[in-house]
């Protein structure tokens, strides 16, 4: 699709892929060049990121050493292999760790990409139940309070280099069913919080969502639109 339109491809993985060593940043990398050139893709269209980048659930020694020095080997395996989108889950007490390692990883790197950040907002903090996308409550002031976090855990400035911040605007489908999207929430996400989100918004679960649904996320700042799972194993 991105050949079709001309425009740039992110391929964007969860950090668990790589956790348990049966695949690694760079297998991912050329297996997506491989792909790219039977397609006769440019390879200087493509962008790799990377979400959930938060490994403690996946690690069995809770010695917060161990567990920064195995967020430090992945972090410096991504930035080596041009990694440059990270997606990190607001609220989470390791996220000033992560984006100082990350940051530092690519001051070293002198070939890498500044880093953009991806803040995945988690639904409860929000206020969006997911059984009804119309129950939305503080979210504006929320997501506000979760971005400035994120300068202040990290003491990097980081804020004008977050991409999107995401969220969830409901489940989608359950596998038979497509559960629209309300436009009425997609609006007023946008008017709530035009003001607090640096640059775009984003939205998981598009898969299968109608043309309507899609051009109000398109139109009300909603530009960031994660695929998947769904609709990428289909």
């Amino acid at each position: 699709q991105a050949q079709e339109d001309g425009f740039p491809a992110v391929i964007e993985v969860s950090a668990q892929d790589f956790s348990d060593s049966r695949m690694t940043p760079n297998d991912l990398k050329n297996k997506i060049h491989q792909i790219a050139g039977r397609i006769e893709f440019p390879l200087n269209q493509l962008s790799f990121g990377v979400h959930d980048l938060n490994l403690v659930e996946q690690t069995d020694n809770n010695n917060p050493q161990v567990i920064i020095d195995k967020h430090r080997h992945t972090v410096l395996d991504l930035i080596k292999c041009s990694f440059n989108i990270f997606g990190l889950k607001a609220g989470e007490a390791i996220n000033g760790e992560l984006i100082s390692l990350i940051e530092k990883a690519t001051a070293e790197n002198l070939e890498a990409d500044k880093p953009v950040y991806v803040i995945d907002i988690p639904v409860e903090q929000v206020g969006l139940d997911s059984k009804e996308t119309s129950a939305l409550k503080e979210r504006a002031a929320n997501i506000k309070n979760l971005i400035g976090n994120m300068n202040t855990i990290s003491g990097h400035e980081i804020k004008d280099r977050i991409l999107a911040v995401r969220m969830s605007l409901g489940s989608g489908h359950d596998g038979e069913t497509v559960f629209p999207f309300s436009q009425q929430t997609i609006r007023d996400f946008n008017r709530d919080c035009i003001d607090t989100i640096p640059n775009l918004m984003g939205a998981h679960n598009i898969d299968f969502q109608p043309q309507s649904v899609l051009n109000e996320l398109v139109n009300t700042k909603f530009a960031y639109l994660r695929v998947g799972s769904e609709l990428t194993y289909t």
